[in-house]
């Protein structure tokens, strides 16, 4: 008497349990696979309901009912519990109308057996009342029918436990937890299934009811504690096949043969060819150049079409670092290459041809300046002045080029040097001497050329607008528009983590919003435009350098911090430039640059 409480206790616990895991699936119902979740469930309940029914009321009729119950629930929970699955692990897309009427075939047939049981040995070979000790019992012999349903319900559960073991197999850290409780949950039932057919267990004994106990605990850890149905890689899986179709380059996977795998859409159109066509080809079938470029070794050019298609290779490897095949990542860069093209044609007449034909001007302008007098010399004292800035701008064109284009060789750079060429380049009668604070032994890791070019520019910008009054053109292209100042112009360099800070500060009248706004938006337009290439030159060298540049400026001056990074910083870690040391023109600026943040919102 004492184990059949304990019986229906244990039963009445766990129906318990799985009517709890209803609700919770119930009401999300909006997550991929709670549906399924929800009726496996529920049928779960059922039948651990029916099961403590049939203990508790021993009566002819009623043992009919409940086994004709439990039968039920026997038939459809495999099939309802593997479409979860299937669900589940992202694979939704096989449960559209073929994949269910396929699915569901054999437990149709085998519901239909069920129904004609009173005229029909097809699914119950034999049906017999047998006397208990606390009434009637209800027995049944297994027909044809039922036992192809338990095979086929066997097949279901290895084919779903197999979906769920290759998380575990696939080392999925993020799924693993639930993938466990699924697969222990599951398997409880499952190995009640043989007790229960060849009877090594009491008759009255629901066996497989009894294993819904351990179901209900283990799938209750899985969705409270590692959160199954919020966060089911059905997610990922579906998330990262769409994104693969809707990525803007295109993307070829091949295996270990170069036969191709797998095609997004991108790449059907950058090739023109049809996805069905070319799935299980070789992948010369889709570009002949893709078979013979190798693995890991950058981006080459490929044409096809009349258009240009920048190609690299990457090899594929899973999760034990195996050979897998290898990945192709398309990109159109037709309208790149022309309009390079067109850049370096007008690059060369620029840099060239305007620089021979103004060379030929400044010259015969500065001897007529010498050999006339009045209005004859001040005009061609200004042909002299406007001839030789363009020939300077071009010459500072060329500078930025070279710097852009030229490989960055980081080496130990001494920053006191570069300071001293610096000034060594300007006129110091005429702009004035700066004060100099930089330590003689300060060194930073970094491309020196480059570098000296970004401090040259900032020097030379604070020299011109913070010490004098001036309205003279600019080597860069600009004028000089703001108001007059006789200030001091100060050099400080300071090493910190990673690298070193190079403060110019001059008591000019500050950088013109107008000019930061470029710098800000990244473009330029015939409506908004910097003065000239000064600035640009500064963000483009420190940006390539992997650092940032910092203006201060509040109308009584500018300050202008470099953030020199070490060249140990790599391009994917996140550098927060340390906040340049208080002075008279406040924190008020912002970064630009490779390691730019929010502008005021830089971490000390």
């Amino acid at each position: 008497m004492a184990v059949g409480v304990a019986l229906i206790l244990v039963l009445v616990a766990s129906g318990g349990l799985t009517a709890m895991l209803t609700v919770a699936g119930w009401r999300n119902l909006d997550v991929v696979g709670a549906d399924w979740f929800v009726a496996t469930m529920g049928m779960t309940t059922v039948w651990l309901g029916t099961a403590v029914l049939d203990l508790l009321v021993r009566v002819g009729i009623v043992q009919i009912a409940t086994e004709m119950v439990i039968t039920v629930g026997a038939i459809t929970v495999p099939v309802l519990w593997f479409s979860f699955v299937v669900e589940y692990t992202g694979r939704g897309d096989l449960l559209d109308w073929r994949g269910v009427a396929v699915l569901w075939a054999i437990p149709t047939t085998a519901l239909g057996g069920l129904l004609a049981a009173p005229v029909s040995d097809l699914y119950f070979a034999e049906l017999r009342y047998v006397p208990r000790s606390n009434g009637v019992g209800f027995e049944a012999s297994p027909g044809p029918l039922a036992w192809v349903n338990l095979c086929y319900a066997a097949f279901l559960f290895a084919a779903g436990l197999w979906l769920i073991t290759r998380m575990l197999w696939d080392h999925d850290r993020l799924y693993s937890g639930q993938a466990l409780g699924l697969i222990v949950g599951t398997l409880a039932p499952v190995a009640m299934v043989g007790p229960a057919v060849f009877e090594l267990l009491p008759p009255e004994t629901p066996a497989i009811a009894l294993g819904f106990s351990v179901l209900g605990v283990a799938y209750g850890v899985s969705l409270f504690k590692h959160r199954f149905l919020d966060l089911s890689p059905a997610s990922r899986r579906v998330g990262v096949s769409e994104a693969f179709d809707d990525l803007g380059e295109g993307v070829v996977v091949v295996d270990v043969d170069d036969d191709v795998v797998a095609i997004n859409e991108r790449a059907c159109r950058l090739f023109e060819c049809q996805k069905g066509a070319v799935l299980g080809a070789p992948v010369a079938d889709v570009e002949p150049s893709l078979a013979t470029l190798e693995s890991d070794v950058g981006t080459a050019d490929v044409r096809h079409g009349g258009r240009v298609m920048a190609v690299s290779r990457s090899a594929v490897r899973d999760t034990r670092d195996r050979p897998t095949g290898a990945a192709f990542v398309a990109r159109d860069v037709t309208a790149d290459r022309r309009r390079k093209q067109r850049l370096d044609v007008l690059n060369r007449v620029f840099r060239h041809n305007i620089r021979n034909t103004m060379n030929a001007v400044v010259g015969p302008a500065d001897v007529l300046a010498e050999r006339t007098e009045g209005t004859n010399a001040d005009a061609a004292r200004t042909v002299y002045d406007a001839g030789q800035e363009v020939v300077e701008l071009s010459e500072f064109v060329r500078d930025i080029e070279s710097m852009m284009t030229r490989p960055v060789e980081p080496s130990a750079t001494t920053v006191r040097p570069i300071i001293s060429d610096t000034l060594a380049s300007v006129d110091a009668d005429e702009a004035g001497l700066p004060m100099v604070d930089v330590p003689a032994e300060l060194t930073v890791q970094t491309d020196g050329r480059t570098l000296s070019l970004v401090v040259k520019n900032v020097v030379e910008n604070a020299l011109e607008h913070g010490t004098t009054a001036t309205s003279a053109n600019r080597a860069d292209g600009g004028r000089s528009e703001r108001a007059p100042s006789s200030g001091q112009v100060r050099i400080a360099a300071e090493s910190c983590a990673d690298g070193c800070l190079v403060h110019v500060s001059d008591e000019g009248p500050g950088i013109p919003q107008e000019e930061l706004e470029v710098l800000r938006a990244g473009h330029e337009t015939q409506l908004v435009h910097g003065s000239g290439l000064g600035l640009w030159a500064i963000h483009w060298g420190i940006t390539r350098l992997g650092g940032a540049v910092r203006f201060d400026t509040d109308g009584i001056g500018t300050r202008v911090t470099l953030w020199v990074p070490d060249c140990t910083v790599t391009e994917e870690t996140t550098v927060v430039p340390p906040r340049p040391l208080p002075d008279h023109v406040g924190s008020t600026g912002e970064w630009f640059g490779s390691t730019a943040t929010d502008s005021n919102d830089v971490a000390p």
